[in-house]
């Protein structure tokens, strides 16, 4: 990545540094203390070197910051990364404050400026996962360290469980999440545990690891008739203006020259209502069993016409300054933030008549770093695994109203369906267990299908966890209210713990929620994201998770998306099927048995599509009905990729 190594002037060095040192110590107008530098480092004779040596002296680098966070203590990383992303922040509201006065004044070219942005999301997007993705990789090949970061996951699932458990009395129940938050994340256990997990690890192993990409690296990794849309959800500050929510997309593509372009979307506020009401939308319709079956056609009608109608205001926001429909490409990769990690580009109406399905292959990455980060194959692959249908009622003892699953006769057909095709026996009833999913090591294609949700908590548990504060709680947490009732003895607790939250519901699932207790093969008779992150899926190629909810998450400004989909991928998994919202019982086995037959013959995303194709002839104006699905992959296929979707 170019950068520049010419010492700064004294006059100019001074406000740097205490920029800096403010900036460290809290300072909350950080991010607009930045915006008088570049035109004086410009006019002071550095004309085209000013963007870099702003972004050498506001950001530190990935090394430099990695060497910051090792002694520190959790809530002490916590606070740095909120720093770090905050003067990313300040820099690219700085570089499009003066982007005329630069390139009229200065001279400065417009490549640069965009590099420069681009370069610095690239690094920050990475980097705040580092170190747990780094342990993870190194931990498959080492059993020590293997053990170590085991004995850090079972402290947190220790005392997350423990919330679980906090009365429902409303007064003891704000005390003791507030000492869970202290026991947890400030307690010298949890980071001698930590440390001993992951405090060796060395940038220098990141790098052998996953390299350090850049916008070149980037755009030469893209497959033909590809573009890549790269999203940032930052707070732009502008001299004495509030602060505010926007969005910045960067948009890569190769062919026929390579190009990175940049598209200031302005201000988020619109787009994030309009994702909160499509989610909502989408959302409030019941779970997998209840979606096409209890909805009248005329409701599901009027819901699906309010879906395309804010949806392609939507697209008129996000997509439409990017060209992206009036260029000529086959394929679009999108790497969404904030709440855009809730939307389903796919069904993003391109014509009267048509979605971005009909004509592109959409899939999705944590960062277009991926493209060229994809590390050491594992050569470690056992046969596919298929769980569904499980008896959530397994271990139940006598009459009982508490069963928020229900079950789902769609999953029974889809599981035998598929595998048959893979040529393995399904897991099914009461051997569809929590301990027969956590005992294997790397399915070459592990699918399940059942339901999914999330655990329940008061919105304001979520401020406890210091990694909350100072965010929008609408958008960090909206708790599918629709699956949760009355259940049992969580009924009117706190789960400050938000990993614990995202699950998918196996055998004994009802059993766990009405009484807390089942036996030691099921565990909660529920995987959460916890869970998952002991998994090794190194040599898995494909993780389906057909059931509801499975893509969601909770929102760290400092992580992204931390959930189910996460954890795979930090598990291992090379590319995810998981669905954003609630989704249909049996139209959902027809999906993914469909899907399973294109996989035959086409990548991971593209058999999505055509197998949402097909749902979609059936159900021509109702997009819920297959646009939840998405495909998240670690590096798309050239094979398939290539060619011009039918």
């Amino acid at each position: 990545m170019p950068s520049v190594s010419s010492p700064l002037p004294k006059q100019l060095r001074a406000p740097i540094d205490r920029m800096i040192d403010a900036g460290r110590a809290g300072d909350p107008e950080v991010t607009s203390a930045a915006d008088p530098l570049i035109l004086q480092l410009a006019a002071a004779g550095y004309g085209n070197e000013a963007v870099w040596l702003l972004r050498d002296a506001l950001v530190p680098s990935p090394r430099q910051a990695w060497g910051e966070l090792r002694g520190r203590t959790a809530y002490g990383r916590s606070e740095y990364l909120r720093w770090h992303r905050a003067v990313v922040d300040s820099l690219i509201s700085s570089l499009l404050a003066f982007d005329v006065a630069l390139r009229t004044h200065f001279l400065v070219e417009a490549n640069d400026l965009i590099t420069v942005i681009a370069d610095t999301i690239l690094w920050r997007r990475g980097f705040a996962l580092h170190a747990e993705r780094l342990g993870q990789r190194l931990a498959r090949r080492d059993r020590r360290r293997r053990k170590r970061i085991t004995a850090f996951h079972d402290y947190r699932r220790h005392y997350g469980m423990w919330t679980m458990y906090l009365p429902s009395i409303e007064e003891q129940a704000e005390l003791l999440s507030k000492v869970f938050a202290e026991e947890v994340w400030r307690r010298p256990e949890y980071d001698e545990l930590w440390q001993d997990a992951y405090g060796d690890l060395t940038y220098d192993q990141y790098l052998e690891e996953f390299g350090e990409p850049c916008t070149a690296d980037v755009l030469a990794a893209l497959p033909a008739r590809a573009c890549l849309v790269e999203y940032w959800w930052y707070i732009r500050s502008s001299g004495e203006a509030p602060q505010r929510r926007e969005y910045l997309a960067l948009r890569f593509r190769n062919d026929p020259e390579p190009e990175l372009t940049l598209a200031d979307l302005g201000p988020a506020g619109e787009a994030d209502h309009l994702v909160n009401e499509l989610f909502a939308d989408a959302a409030g319709r019941g779970d997998r069993g209840q979606l096409a079956r209890d909805v009248a056609m005329p409701e599901r009608q009027a819901i699906a016409n309010l879906f395309k109608e804010k949806s392609a205001r939507l697209r008129e926001i996000v997509i439409d300054p990017l060209d992206v429909l009036s260029i000529e490409t086959s394929q679009v990769i999108v790497v969404p933030d904030g709440p855009l990690t809730r939307v389903s580009f796919a069904a993003f109406p391109a014509s009267p008549d048509g979605y971005l399905l009909d004509s592109h292959v959409v899939s999705y990455m944590r960062s277009g770093a991926d493209l060229v980060s994809t590390g050491h194959p594992s050569d470690i692959t056992a046969d596919p695994l298929v769980i569904g249908s499980p008896d959530f009622d397994l271990s139940q003892t006598g009459a009982s109203t508490q069963r928020v699953w229900g079950a789902l006769p769609g999953t029974q057909i889809e599981a035998q369906r598929i595998a048959e095709q893979l040529e393995v026996a399904p897991l099914t009833g009461a051997d569809a267990t929590v301990d027969r999913l956590l005992a294997s090591r790397s399915p070459r294609v592990l699918h399940l299908a059942t339901h999914g949700g999330m655990l329940p908590a008061d919105i304001e548990s979520a401020a406890i966890d210091p990694r909350y504060l100072d965010q929008d709680l609408a958008i960090v947490d909206s708790t599918a209210g629709y699956v949760f009732g009355d259940i049992g003895f969580l009924a009117g607790r706190r789960v400050p713990y938000q990993e614990l939250r995202s699950v998918i519901a196996l055998a004994g699932a009802n059993a766990w929620l009405a009484s807390g207790e089942l036996g030691p093969a099921s565990g909660s008779g529920h995987v959460n994201a916890e869970d998952i992150l002991d998994l090794d899926l190194a040599g898995t190629e494909l993780v389906v998770l057909s059931a509801c909810d499975t893509g969601r998450g909770i929102l760290h400004l400092e992580e992204g998306v931390v959930g189910l989909r996460s954890s795979l991928r930090l598990a291992g998994a090379h590319s995810i099927v998981c669905a954003l919202w609630p989704v249909p019982d049996l139209v959902t086995a027809d999906l993914m048995v469909g899907f399973y037959h294109e996989l035959s013959r086409h990548s991971h995303a593209e058999a999505l599509r055509r197998s949402q194709l097909h749902i979609r002839r059936q159900y021509p104006d109702e997009p819920l009905m297959w646009a939840a699905f998405i495909c998240d992959v670690s590096a798309p296929s050239r094979s398939s990729m290539s060619s011009s979707p039918a």
